[in-house]
């Protein structure tokens, strides 16, 4: 045995099709479970794994996000660390990835639809015709492995998309490097209102209420770590009617 648990079973279980479009976000600590992998080799392992799943109409996401920019610092496509964790700077630095160029929000893709993601507005973050429209028009799959619901930054697109009053649209400025080339980019970026007093952090307890009630959401485990899968077309569903309730209800300052 190289592995104590079987992705294969679990994406099957879950209702997750080779030719899906998923955005994964990922805990790098499931590939612990792979005892037989050398440790240094067990992320990439794991990644191959998650890669081969998937044929020639299916295609990943990994977010790689970067608040550099929102420091004044250029953006570097090829060099720019993810700051989303192990798991997404690896998969970025996977053979055959490709880094979108946004200079917040970037994705790590790799399949059928990544030209169209390649050619997505840069010029703001969650807004229409950003990568994160086209994934919901697509009616993409957001897998949470083994990390927790509250990191499905989808919930932004949600924010965004109803109009909550606790964030606010800002304006950075900054340039993209490729290739040696730099081209300068304005972006609007839906950002939290730090002046009033409320807990804007996300918390999706309700949402996650909601699609167990209706059945939407899959919530099972990928060997000690969880995994939850739910359509962007659901949790965009589900998270404005939730606003229309409660204005709060996607924060903490909303939770029950």
């Amino acid at each position: 045995m190289t592995n104590q648990i079987n992705l294969t079973k679990s994406f099957n279980k879950a209702g997750i099709l080779r030719n899906d479009t998923v955005m994964i976000h990922g805990d790098a600590g499931i590939a612990a479970q792979f005892s037989s992998i050398n440790k240094n080799e067990q992320v990439k392992y794991l990644i191959e794994k998650l890669l081969a799943y998937f044929d020639k109409d299916g295609t990943v996401l990994v977010p790689t996000f970067s608040y550099s920019f929102t420091k004044n610092e250029d953006f570097d496509i090829k060099n720019t660390p993810s700051d989303t964790g192990q798991f997404s700077e690896e998969f970025r630095l996977a053979p055959n990835i490709i880094r979108s160029d946004h200079p917040l929000f970037s994705f790590a893709l790799k399949g059928k639809h990544t030209k169209q993601f390649l050619n997505t507005r840069i010029d703001d973050c969650f807004g229409k015709n950003t990568a994160f429209d086209l994934f919901n028009k697509l009616n993409g799959k957001i897998i949470l492995l083994g990390s927790n619901f509250n990191t499905a930054t989808f919930v932004h697109y949600v924010e965004q998309k109803y109009g909550v009053s606790y964030r606010y649209m800002k304006t950075f400025s900054g340039s993209i490097l490729s290739d040696g080339k730099n081209k300068n980019i304005n972006t609007t970026y839906y950002v939290r209102d730090i002046n009033i007093n409320i807990k804007t952090k996300s918390s999706l307890e309700l949402l996650k209420k909601d699609a167990l009630n209706l059945g939407v959401i899959y919530v099972g485990e990928i060997g000690r770590f969880p995994l939850l899968v739910i359509n962007s077309k659901d949790f965009l569903k589900i998270g404005i009617k939730l606003l229309k309730l409660n204005e709060y209800s996607l924060i903490e300052e909303g939770k029950i």
